[in-house]
């Protein structure tokens, strides 16, 4: 958020930041940071499964180059329903399997 409102990074992760994240990233941070209302929590606190090990990074990039376009306007609000089916057709479907299988062997202890 400190980039956004066009504060200098300071942290080692904000300069990381700063460095390799486009500005439209810093900006679409903010929003989501300002909407703690409705931000979900990710409680899979597991090693990576073995379908997020070979798809997960082309998954974050697809979600991340489809979601910026959107809120940019570069994309149609419609963009984001083939986005949901390209993401679980390209190994989406499989993760949340694998997540959820491990999420039962650690709640069943």
């Amino acid at each position: 958020m400190k980039l956004a409102n066009g504060e200098k990074p300071e942290t080692p992760y904000e300069k990381q930041v700063a460095e390799f994240r486009k500005p439209e990233n810093w900006y679409a941070g903010k929003v989501v940071m300002s909407q703690i209302d409705v931000r979900k929590q990710n409680y899979s606190t597991g090693a990576a499964t073995p379908t997020m090990v070979s798809k997960w990074n082309l998954l974050r990039q697809s979600e991340m180059e489809t979601f910026n376009k959107i809120i940019y306007g570069n994309l149609p609000i419609d963009a984001f329903d083939q986005f949901v089916a390209n993401w679980k057709s390209n190994g989406g479907d499989q993760i949340t399997q694998e997540v959820n299988e491990w999420f039962k062997s650690v709640s069943a202890k």
